[in-house]
């Protein structure tokens, strides 16, 4: 389906993605929640806000936002 998405012309429709490696992922599920730990629904919620920004910083209006996220 990612390949469809990439092609379509980005007049009608475009994308952002976001890629968190492994270890990455394990630093901050490891590290106490006192020095910046997180669970993985908090780095999902964080990562999914942080791509819509990135949408509205290019002047998009954004009316409908599609996600898929972890879980």
């Amino acid at each position: 389906m990612f390949e469809e998405i990439k092609a379509i012309e980005h007049t009608q429709l475009g994308y952002f993605t976001a890629v968190l490696h492994a270890d990455y992922l394990s630093n901050l599920m490891l590290a106490e929640m006192g020095s910046g730990g997180k669970n993985l629904n908090t780095i999902s919620h964080d990562t999914a806000i942080e791509l819509i920004n990135k949408v509205k910083a290019t002047g998009v209006r954004v009316r409908k936002v599609i996600l898929d996220t972890v879980g």
